[in-house]
């Protein structure tokens, strides 16, 4: 049984409502560092920090393997 189809409409627009709200303050959240970097020495050279950050690659973590390669039934055994 499903709802009433003036109830349906008014959930799918709250619904629509509620994302935009939400999708608003993540912009928002956002934008507001992203405006207040500068390349200044007054600022400790924010922008270029930044952006140092995101030319970095992104380190990957190998899984954990036991000394002959295959995959420890437990974390003890991992680190022996």
């Amino acid at each position: 049984m499903g709802w009433h189809p003036e109830d349906d409409h008014r959930n799918n627009e709250a619904t629509r409502n509620l994302k935009d709200q939400v999708k608003r303050s993540e912009e928002a959240t956002f934008q507001t560092p992203l405006q207040n970097l500068t390349a200044t020495a007054d600022t400790n050279y924010s922008l270029w920090k930044a952006t140092k950050r995101l030319e970095q690659p992104t380190q990957r973590i190998p899984p954990i393997r036991s000394a002959n390669q295959t995959w420890p039934p437990s974390d003890k055994e991992a680190n022996t």
